[in-house]
């Protein structure tokens, strides 16, 4: 439950500024959902995002949105949560997603900062 700027007692858990594209970015349009119709509906977002001018069926004279796709990084400790992630990886991939699934060894050598001893 969010607040209007002024009333200065509201408390809320996420705030959106702005409606459109960047406010749209800051709450984060994310591929990496559990279920297939979130999956669905985020890569439809994406999609429409990265070529909104054929989607609009005109110029409207910006070139581009400025989207970043700098994508997320999930880790596990146990082996549960693992397979977990391994199974969601599968289903998104299934719908589009660029999913990968990463080993320890491959999260070290990646992002060398990561302490990955107690990664499953």
């Amino acid at each position: 439950m969010g607040t209007t700027v002024g009333q200065g007692a509201g408390m809320a858990d996420v705030v959106v500024i702005g409606g459109g594209v960047m406010g749209s970015s800051v709450a984060s349009i994310r591929q990496q959902f559990s279920t297939r119709v979130n999956v669905s509906i985020s890569r439809f977002g994406i999609e429409f995002i990265r070529d909104f001018q054929t989607h609009l069926g005109h110029d409207v004279g910006i070139p581009s949105l400025g989207l970043r796709e700098n994508g997320y990084l999930f880790l596990a400790s146990t082996a549960g949560g693992a397979a977990t992630m391994v199974d969601l990886a599968a289903m998104q991939r299934s719908l589009s997603a660029a999913t990968e699934v990463l080993t320890p060894g491959e999260v070290a050598r990646r992002f060398p900062w990561i302490e990955t001893s107690d990664l499953s």
